[in-house]
């Protein structure tokens, strides 16, 4: 009776697939990593609220921390206060000038209702974070499978 189940190594081959495995690995994840930012990124534009200028949307920045970290965030600065809203306060007539005219609102009037009421929430982050998260999981899962197989 012949072999039923015959399996040969090639030690050159594993040798070069240990030894390029490292490299590929993190080169896979990297390139997921940076699909991943970029959904963010759009995650963040499709979620955030519009307002008069646009400017929240248009500033989202992907900052590498190295080649296996990436942060998408929002660099408006204001952008924690349209999250999370904000308690009565102050605020110059000079900062809502631009916006409440854009709006065609009496910026005076704006800047008692800001002194009274403060401002409302509008959260994105927990949307951007979740689908982010789900995006990148399943684009690194595949990612990585593609590249075993490579390698072996």
């Amino acid at each position: 009776m012949g072999n039923f189940l015959h399996v040969d190594v090639s030690t050159n081959n594993l040798r070069k697939a240990v030894k390029a495995a490292p490299d590929k690995i993190v080169e896979t994840m990297h390139r997921s990593l940076a699909r991943s930012a970029i959904k963010g990124q759009d995650y963040f534009r499709l979620k955030m609220p519009v307002g008069v200028s646009g400017f929240l949307r248009q500033h989202i920045a992907i900052k590498w921390n190295n080649r296996l970290s990436v942060t998408v965030d929002p660099t408006a600065p204001y952008a924690d206060y349209v999250e999370y809203g904000t308690r009565p306060h102050w605020t110059s007539v000079h900062n809502l000038e631009a916006w409440a005219r854009l709006k065609g609102i009496n910026p005076y009037a704006l800047q008692r209702s800001i002194a009274k009421k403060g401002t409302k929430p509008h959260p994105y982050l927990a949307f951007v974070s979740y689908y982010t998260a789900k995006f990148a999981a399943n684009d690194m899962e595949q990612s990585l499978k593609k590249a075993i197989k490579e390698i072996i």
